[in-house]
């Protein structure tokens, strides 16, 4: 003890035995023999300087481990990039007639050499991905528990835990069974391999860090994890909890399998892992900042284009290119629709193919899984061009913009969707559990996209008579299979629903209130009813999900005020009045705006809904992709916003979604 004194000893007025690593007292006491570095000026461990040795051993074995991996890259052997600029001229030549062949592609191999993503090194990339998830990180362990007497870097028996091999089986089967509406990510041979991989290392007293903590237990925990989720709805809090444990066990492994994936395909696939875990439960993370990462890496990847160069890979290396790609594309196109995000990439930049089923032999349920997530991006891509035509504003015109022509397009978009309609895979060939096989999710989805094309927006602020009513009837459907889902436990994304039910209930009333015809061919007692059934579907939602209850709140107030008007005593029509200020007549059948009974508290829903964070639910909460908003609620002949046709025109180029 030459560098100072024992506190513990000092404070007990004992004497220090100089026993090493701890003295007697110490040891006695359970606490860290501790001495003061007068150098460093705070106390350290009196093994301080072996301690380091070990980290620093600990550290030379998992370096060697990881450079004796199969697929490491010798230092004599060129780089991705540089096989790529050598490869240029080459292709240039065979694909003279595709000029933008070189532009489109970020690489042109299938990215099966290490590589890391990002400005400098693979450490950027995992405390980004670790900065976009909301998870208490277990405290780091102390200089001395570090400490380990040999090279095999033994880790304590407290790594992350795995359940029975038979539970295993049975939580990989309810992933396949797609309970949620999640796109596959990997085949069914890859995750047991990862699985068999996990409990080998699990079982294995010498198991080394990169063992017990690399990315087979990575992907096998947040298997477990998703499949836990889609069995909240059957078993209740038991399975949350077990799906979170999963979920934090994951995250510990997180820092050491990002910036050592064996190549950047295996690292998008652990990030959309984390997407798929957080879109169901939203408290867990930033989808928005998942989705961003996982996109960027596709379009880095060259994933998002194909050219013949592109094609030459091998049917499963480009099928798994393709499953990556649009289970990134449909997470950024279900944030652009739900809560008005930017798009992430342009619709006329894509030219991917859809990913075919597994062709080992897989089981019908996973052949239909495999049809219907293609069904689903052509559906994302239909609305996607729904939003680029009718609620983009750009200020100038240019010629990749011409000038619109709405009529022909609606024309063109309406049996298009109705043609989706007609080819959703039968509900018979998905497996009982399957989210896909309720033909309530498939009519609650198709209803919604009928609400994004014919719903007030920047381009048609005032509805047809025809299109008020196709939104009362797909609002009145959306409602009713909500429902349907919320008795059968299978309402999935809880933050998605809830937008759509608050859209479905602002469009019911909408339609009501500007609609005579509607008013006077429907029955009161059916407004009435469907409209107090998304008002208690909504409350429903807010129990599971807190953030909805502005959304609960403030259709609670519209349906109270649309009851009221509906059976007052003179039911009609009134004559608007014109004001000081204002020129113009409303239109004949529209009822003056409804007043809540407490304005404040009215506001303070509404307010509630916009975008502090990403899980709002307003979809007219940003200007330029929702509605706009008029400056005074009780002034009607404010006009729209004005806007410049150039902006809505949405190109020749639209790839054919179909």
């Amino acid at each position: 003890m030459a560098a100072g004194t024992l506190p513990l000893a000092l404070t007990l007025e004992l004497q220090c035995d100089l026993k090493y690593p701890q003295c007697s007292n110490c040891e006695a006491a359970g606490t860290e023999c501790l001495s003061y570095d007068l150098g460093k000026q705070r106390e350290i461990p009196r093994d301080y300087v072996e301690s380091l040795e070990a980290q620093v051993e600990r550290l030379k074995a998992e370096v060697q481990l990881l450079g004796s991996r199969p697929g490491a890259v010798p230092n004599n052997e060129p780089s991705s990039s540089e096989q790529a600029s050598s490869a240029t001229p080459h292709s240039d030549r065979e694909t003279s007639s595709e000029l933008y062949t070189s532009l489109a592609l970020a690489v042109l191999d299938p990215s099966d050499e290490p590589r890391f993503i990002g400005t400098s090194s693979g450490v950027t990339l995992a405390k980004a991905i670790l900065g976009s998830l909301e998870c208490d990180m277990p405290a780091s362990p102390s200089v001395r528990s570090s400490q380990e007497p040999n090279m095999n870097v033994l880790l304590p028996r407290s790594s992350p835990p795995l359940p029975s091999k038979e539970s295993a089986t049975y939580l990989i089967d309810v992933y396949f069974q797609c309970r949620t509406p999640h796109l596959p990510l990997m085949e069914r041979a890859d995750i047991l391999t990862c699985v068999h991989n996990a409990y080998l290392a699990h079982d294995n007293e010498a198991a080394t860090v990169a063992q017990r903590k690399g990315r087979d237990v990575f992907v096998t925990l947040m298997i477990f994890a998703i499949s836990c989720c889609g069995l909240k709805g059957q078993v209740g809090r038991g399975a949350s909890d077990r799906s979170e444990s999963f979920f934090h066990s994951a995250v510990q492994c997180l820092d050491s399998t990002v910036g050592t994936a064996a190549n950047d395909t295996k690292t998008l696939t652990d990030i959309l892992l984390l997407a798929q875990y957080v879109s169901l439960s939203p408290s867990k993370g930033n989808l928005w900042t998942l989705s961003g990462l996982a996109l960027r890496t596709c379009i880095e990847l060259g994933f998002h284009w194909e050219t013949n160069l592109a094609l030459r890979v091998t049917k499963a290396q480009l099928n798994e290119r393709r499953r990556l790609f649009w289970a990134a594309y449909y997470f950024d196109r279900l944030l652009v629709v739900t809560v008005g995000r930017p798009l992430g990439i342009e619709e006329q930049s894509l030219g991917a193919g859809y990913p075919e089923p597994p062709p080992a032999h897989p089981s019908p349920e996973e052949r239909h899984a495999q049809c219907v997530a293609n069904h689903i991006v052509r559906l994302a891509r239909l609305e996607a061009e729904t939003k680029h035509v009718l609620y983009r504003q750009q200020q100038t015109a240019a010629v990749a913009f011409p000038q619109p022509d709405y009529h022909t397009w609606m024309e063109d978009i309406k049996p298009r969707l109705e043609q989706w309609h007609a080819d959703i895979p039968l509900t018979q060939e998905a497996h009982p559990a399957s989210i896909y096989a309720s033909s309530s999710w498939w009519g609650a989805t198709y209803s919604h996209a009928l609400l994004l094309l014919h719903r007030p927006t920047p381009r048609v602020p005032e509805p047809s008579p025809a299109s008020l009513r196709i939104c009362f009837e797909a609002s009145a459907k959306l409602i009713e299979c909500t429902q349907t889902l919320l008795r059968e436990g299978h309402l999935d994304m809880i933050w998605v629903w809830a937008h759509r039910l608050f859209v479905a209930g602002l469009l019911l009333t909408y339609s009501v209130w500007n609609s005579n015809e509607l008013r006077s061919s429907l029955a009161s007692e059916k407004i009435v009813n469907v409209g107090q059934v998304c008002a208690s579907s909504l409350a429903a939602v807010a129990e599971r999900y807190p953030k909805a209850a502005g959304c609960r709140d403030a259709i609670e107030s519209m349906v109270a005020a649309t009851v009221r008007r509906l059976f007052a005593p003179q039911n009609r029509a009134p004559t608007w009045p014109v004001g000081a200020d204002s020129g113009t007549h409303q239109p004949d059948g529209f009822w003056p705006p409804p007043q809540p009974d407490h304005p404040d508290d009215f506001m303070a829903g509404i307010y509630s809904l916009l975008p502090e964070d990403l899980w709002v639910v307003g979809q007219g909460a940003c200007q330029g992709l929702g509605w706009p908003i008029l400056p005074d609620d009780n002034d009607r002949t404010v006009p729209w916003r004005e806007l410049d046709e150039s902006s809505l025109q949405f190109g020749e180029s639209m790839p054919d979604s179909g």
